[in-house]
């Protein structure tokens, strides 16, 4: 049964976290702390990624923060909406669409992730980094 054969208390079991796991590295986020960091700037196997969250609708999503060649660093300007310090672009946070400056109609590369109980994603991922603010 799953939850059964890796008891890690990181978190506890039912919380929820976005998961990271295609390359060799596996990286979860805790919805407890996104909830608080809606948008987080960070890197995964050596590349960098934005995190997104949306704490009223509970859903999560990450992207590669590269556009045209440029890593760019987001914040949280609104629900739903984050902006690039690089650009000053606006950006749709779940979808990762622009919507208005200078990459407007730009699209973030959506990156495969799950989201999971703690307890199911480290049975799967014992090994697993957990982001921590």
């Amino acid at each position: 049964m799953l939850g059964e054969e890796n008891n890690d208390t990181r978190l506890t079991r039912k919380e929820l976290v976005i998961g990271l796991d295609h390359g060799q590295q596996r990286i979860a986020y805790a919805f407890k702390d996104l909830s608080d960091h809606p948008v987080v700037n960070d890197s995964y196997e050596g590349a960098p990624v934005v995190i997104t969250y949306d704490p009223d609708g509970g859903a999560a999503a990450a992207f590669n923060r590269v556009v045209d060649g440029q890593d760019l660093t987001f914040e949280t300007v609104g629900r739903l909406t984050m902006r690039d310090a690089e650009t000053g672009t606006t950006w749709a946070s779940l979808t990762g669409v622009a919507t208005a400056g200078a990459l407007d109609g730009s699209k973030l590369e959506q990156l495969p992730s799950f989201v999971s109980f703690w307890f199911s994603w480290t049975d799967f991922h014992p090994s697993t980094d957990l982001w921590a603010p």
